[in-house]
């Protein structure tokens, strides 16, 4: 991140698996019968690029275009092993007529590996990021990445309440102003800025017949201090959107467990149990597919399912699909206008059947 500006997702595997392997502790099956064919199906869908993207910023006025638009800030997944989800996000919003505005040259927010490690730069690094956005004239900003999203959150509170990290913040980014900045998960931002009224007026093919859980996962809605969420251990905002489109949404017991998030990459046993037992109990009460709004929830329970499968001698054969994808196929937009074609567990059968799709 401190060389390019950005997450470089095959660099971090590799360096991890030369750690692991100069400790002794890599595990060759994993990397060669799974972890290598996940890699290159990621190359061949475009959600995986071999060399680095770099990220450096340059503000821009905003323009008489997006002035009523609201800034977007899609993180490095969105970039790489979750573009299908970016692309359906621009696709919605821009048949909801709500402008998002994408400043150029963002760079990583640290995520898990800067706050692990550095709390500073954890402040640091979102930080430039919001003053980027409020140099270009925004005080708003919508992001689809759950950890993205908190670590945003925490870098303003954090900043807001200690006097002595500000001043140092403030030293590297010139002229900060972060005074009524508001960040939103992208969920938020649908339910709550644009409304369950403009989405259902956007309704043209309702998905009925479908039945779904929804999952949240950990962070989209905790802790409560910083995302400032009420129902924080038994959310409802998809939920309600999923019947805004016609779907039914199931009850469950695991809408915010943890899909075990970055340790698909560096405890794969751990991660391939925590999302087998969300898997498990979706399919228990019978959904046909499990709705997601986070990236590594979606690389755990889809690109994983089979290894899941494979390891457990279950099957599950349950499509993860983001919100933004069925909102989109709700407004009758084109599979391809929603990188449908890019999972792993193949929804196409499933919306066929469901007469999402005609073909």
């Amino acid at each position: 991140i401190k060389w390019f500006g950005r997450m470089y997702e095959a660099g971090l595997m590799g360096e991890i698996y030369l750690r692991q392997m100069l400790k002794g502790q890599l595990n060759y099956q994993q990397v060669w019968k799974s972890d290598m064919p996940l890699a290159l199906k990621m190359f061949k869908a475009g959600k995986l690029k071999i060399f680095p993207t770099f990220g450096k910023a340059k503000a821009k006025k905003r323009t008489e275009e997006n002035k009523d638009g609201i800034a977007y800030y899609p993180g490095c997944s969105l970039h790489g092993t979750s573009k299908e989800y970016d692309i359906s996000t621009r696709a919605v919003f821009n048949k909801l007529d709500f402008p998002l505005h994408e400043p150029e040259g963002w760079g990583c927010c640290g995520t898990t590996p800067a706050h692990s490690t550095d709390h500073y730069l954890s402040t640091l690094l979102p930080m430039k990021n919001v003053a980027l956005m409020k140099g270009e004239g925004f005080d708003h900003i919508t992001t689809p990445c759950p950890s993205c999203f908190l670590r945003m959150k925490t870098a303003l509170k954090d900043t807001e309440e200690n006097e002595d990290l500000r001043k140092k913040v403030a030293r590297d980014i010139p002229n900060l102003s972060s005074n009524g900045m508001k960040v939103e998960h992208l969920l938020a931002t649908v339910t709550d800025r644009i409304g369950y009224q403009k989405v259902a007026s956007k309704v043209v093919h309702p998905i009925k017949g479908m039945k779904v859980v929804c999952y949240y996962g950990c962070i989209i809605t905790r802790p409560p201090k910083i995302t400032e969420v009420k129902d924080y251990e038994y959310p409802t905002q998809m939920d309600r959107l999923m019947k805004t489109l016609g779907i039914e949404s199931l009850d469950w017991s695991y809408k915010t467990r943890c899909c075990g998030v970055s340790l698909g990459i560096t405890q794969v046993p751990i991660a391939l149990e925590l999302s087998r037992k969300i898997l498990k109990n979706a399919k228990s009460v019978g959904a046909d597919a499990i709705v997601v709004a986070c990236p590594l929830c979606h690389v755990n329970l889809d690109a994983r399912q089979k290894q899941i499968e494979e390891n457990f001698d279950e099957t599950y054969n349950l499509p993860v699909i983001y919100f933004t994808q069925l909102m989109g196929l709700a407004f009758g937009m084109k599979l391809e206008e929603l990188g449908l074609e890019k999972h792993f567990v193949d929804p196409l059968p499933l919306l066929r059947k469901m007469g999402a799709v005609s073909f």
